[in-house]
């Protein structure tokens, strides 16, 4: 991710002084023009809402 603003997350979302984020993960659609997406687990195993 170009840009990204690990500080500004931390204030964005509250984080506990011990707390930083360390992985961001990109969630979407995909478009016709891309590539053929590799085999992937389903969001729901690996993705908890908070």
């Amino acid at each position: 991710m170009v840009d990204f603003n690990a500080y500004a997350m931390v204030a964005e979302f509250g984080l506990a002084l011990d707390e930083f984020p360390v992985m961001l993960v990109a969630l979407g659609h995909g478009l016709p023009q891309n590539w053929p997406q590799k085999p992937r687990r389903p969001v729901e195993t690996v993705l908890e809402l908070v």
